[in-house]
C-alpha cells in the first residue's frame, strides 16, 4: 500500500492503512446465511449475507477494534442485551 504525501513535490511512499491489523466482527441474533466475504481492493472488504427477521426483533451488530477479543466481546455484549 502506498501513502501520498501532499508536498512540493508530491511524494509517494510505502505506508499502512489506518485499519491495518484491525479486526472486524459481524454477528446477528439470528443465524447469518449465504455469507460471502471478498476483498475488493487492498484493505476494502465487501460482504453480503441474509438473515431472518420477525416480530420479536432481530439484532445485527458490527464492531471493529485493534484487538479481536475486544471486538468479539463488544458483539457478545450487544447480542446479550440489545436494548
Amino acid at each position: 500500500m502506498n501513502a501520498t504525501v501532499y508536498d512540493n513535490p508530491v511524494t509517494v511512499v510505502p505506508g499502512k492503512l489506518v485499519y491495518d491489523g484491525m479486526s472486524t466482527v459481524l454477528s446477528s441474533s439470528e443465524p447469518l446465511s449465504n455469507v460471502n466475504i471478498a476483498e475488493i481492493e487492498p484493505g476494502v472488504c465487501k460482504y453480503n449475507f441474509t438473515f431472518d427477521v420477525d416480530e420479536n426483533g432481530t439484532t445485527l451488530s458490527w464492531a471493529m477494534n485493534d484487538e479481536y477479543e475486544i471486538a468479539l466481546n463488544s458483539i457478545k455484549e450487544v447480542l446479550s442485551d440489545p436494548i
